[in-house]
């Protein structure tokens, strides 16, 4: 085997064979690295399947969001119309309770009336 001093001043004395040694180092070097970048890019790059698979997947995360937000919807709505019901009954039951006053008012004035002109034509007979 040979020694690397021996091997270093060969490739001083010898131009030809040190830019043959550079290029054959540098090819290396290269074809290398083209591999390993291949190699990562491959990793990086999305398959049809991989394609396909994150298509079904936020096809199935729109759908769940979809059913989320209509069922958010309904209960906001429903919880919106009963609050106008519990609104809608209390209003009536104030409505109630005026006509219930007015009508208590309204009979009291007849029965004055009636009181009124039975005294007067009780008083004309009598």
């Amino acid at each position: 085997m040979m020694d690397l001093k021996k091997l270093a001043e060969m490739l001083e004395k010898d131009e030809e064979g040190r830019a043959r040694i550079a290029d054959i180092l540098a090819t290396e070097i290269a074809i290398r690295s083209r591999k390993l970048i291949v190699k990562a890019v491959l990793k990086e790059v999305a398959t049809k399947d991989d394609i396909e698979k994150l298509r079904i997947e936020i096809r199935n995360e729109i759908r769940e969001t979809e059913e989320r937000l209509k069922k958010d919807l309904k209960e906001y709505v429903d919880i919106k119309i009963d609050g106008l019901r519990n609104e809608l009954k209390n209003e009536i039951r104030g409505l109630e309770k005026r006509l219930d006053m007015l009508t208590k008012f309204m009979l009291g004035t007849f029965i004055g009336i009636i009181l009124t002109l039975v005294s007067v034509i009780l008083t004309k007979l009598l």
